[in-house]
C-alpha cells in the first residue's frame, strides 16, 4: 500500500488537493491516524484492504460490502479540514454572495430541486414543530424549510464557524453550539432531525446515525441524504468513482448496507429509502481520470468552482475517454443504470418509535 501521493506542482493552498496533502502529511499519515478494527457500518470483524486513492487507503467489509477509509482522520484533522482554506473560500466566494442576493440555489453540495423534494416529502407527514439540521452549512436548506413550512422552528448544528455565523446573522437561524452527542446528553429532542450530504464525511456512521435518532422526538422524523456507492461502483469503478474523495468522504454506502444499518437501530421504524439524481455509476469512470484533476480554491466571487487538469492523460485514457463518454450519453444505458444499479443520491425518511 503506497504512501500519500505528492500533490501537483501548484503553490500551497491554491487548490483543494494541495491543502489536503499538507494537512494529511502534517498529521503523520498513516501511523498518526486511528484504525478501524471492525466495520463501522455492521460491526463485523471481517474487513480487508480494497484500494487506495491519492495514497489514502480504503477497506471493504466482507459481510455487508461497506467501503470505508482506514485509517481515518483524527478529530483535530477534521476540524482543520472543515475550517480550512477550501471550505471557507467556497462559503465566502461561491455560496454567500448568492444567499445575500436572495437566491435560493446558494448551496454548493446539492441542487435546489433535491432540497425541495425532501422538504415536500416531510411536509406530507409534518408541517409544524422543531427542525434540527445537522451539518447544514450556512443554513441554505433550513432557509428553504422556513419558506415552505412557516410553522417549523429551525435549528442548526454546524462545524464550520464561518457557516454557523452566516446562518445566524443572515437567515436568523438559531445555531446550537454543540454536537449531536452532547445535545442528546442534554435531553434535547426535535420533531425533525435532518442530515444531508453529511454521513459520508463521518468515520463512524453507525454511531452518528444512532445519535441523530436519539435526538428525534417519539413519532418524529429522521431525514437523511447520502451519496450512493453502488454495486458497479464497488466492483468496476472502485477508486475512479466520483464518490471516493477521502479524507472528505470516509464512508461509502450502498442501498443494501444502509438498509441493514437502519433496520438495526431499534429506535426507528422501518425506513423509506428512495434514489434521486442521475445514475451513480458511469462507464466514463473506467477511464480513470479522477486523479488527474484538482479544484482551484476561489479568491473572488464566482458562480461555480473551477476544476483544472494537473497531470496529462495516458494514451490509453485518451483512446477510451470519447468512447466511454458516448456510451454514457445513450438514454437506454442511463435508464438501465438508474433502474438496475442506482442513482447518485439515497434519501431516507424514518420515524422514531413512540
Amino acid at each position: 500500500m503506497s504512501a500519500i501521493m505528492d500533490p501537483p506542482s501548484i503553490a500551497a493552498h491554491e487548490t483543494l488537493w494541495s491543502e489536503i496533502h499538507d494537512l494529511v502529511a502534517g498529521s503523520s499519515y498513516p501511523d498518526g491516524w486511528p484504525n478501524h478494527e471492525q466495520c463501522p457500518c455492521c460491526e463485523s470483524a471481517h474487513i480487508r484492504y480494497d484500494f487506495s486513492k491519492h495514497g489514502l487507503h480504503h477497506w471493504q467489509c466482507r459481510s455487508c460490502r461497506f467501503i470505508f477509509a482506514n485509517p481515518h482522520p483524527p478529530e483535530h484533522v477534521l476540524d482543520e479540514l472543515y475550517n480550512g482554506s477550501y471550505m471557507n473560500a467556497v462559503r465566502k466566494h461561491v455560496e454567500l454572495p448568492k444567499a445575500r442576493a436572495g437566491r435560493t440555489d446558494a448551496a454548493q453540495s446539492m441542487q435546489e430541486a433535491f432540497y425541495v423534494e425532501l422538504i415536500d416529502r416531510v411536509s406530507g407527514l409534518l408541517d409544524r414543530g422543531t427542525w434540527l439540521d445537522v451539518g447544514g452549512g450556512a443554513g441554505h436548506f433550513l432557509a428553504q424549510v422556513g419558506r415552505r413550512l412557516p410553522g417549523v422552528e429551525p435549528f442548526l448544528c454546524e462545524k464550520n464557524r464561518l457557516s454557523a455565523e452566516f446562518a445566524r446573522s443572515h437567515y436568523g437561524i438559531e445555531v446550537l453550539e454543540s454536537t449531536p452527542s452532547l445535545l442528546g446528553e442534554q435531553g434535547r429532542h426535535f420533531d425533525v432531525v435532518s442530515s444531508l450530504a453529511v454521513i459520508e464525511h463521518l468515520s463512524h456512521p453507525r454511531q452518528a446515525i444512532l445519535e441523530l435518532a436519539r435526538l428525534v422526538s417519539p413519532g418524529g422524523i429522521l431525514l437523511l441524504n447520502i451519496p450512493q456507492y453502488t454495486t458497479l461502483c464497488r466492483l468496476l469503478a472502485k477508486s475512479a468513482s466520483y464518490a471516493v474523495t477521502a479524507p472528505m468522504h470516509l464512508s461509502l454506502f450502498s442501498r443494501r448496507n444502509l438498509t441493514g444499518l437502519l433496520r438495526n437501530i431499534d429506535l426507528l421504524e422501518r425506513p423509506t429509502i428512495w434514489d434521486t439524481g442521475p445514475q451513480a455509476f458511469q462507464w466514463l469512470m473506467l477511464a480513470g481520470l479522477t486523479t488527474h484533476h484538482d479544484v482551484v480554491i476561489p479568491t473572488d466571487t464566482r458562480e461555480t468552482l473551477e476544476s483544472i487538469q494537473t497531470t496529462p492523460y495516458s494514451d490509453r485514457q485518451l483512446f477510451w475517454y470519447p468512447k466511454l463518454s458516448r456510451i454514457d450519453q445513450w438514454p437506454v444505458v442511463r435508464n438501465l443504470l438508474e433502474r438496475l444499479d442506482g442513482r447518485v443520491y439515497m434519501n431516507v425518511i424514518a420515524r422514531r418509535k413512540r
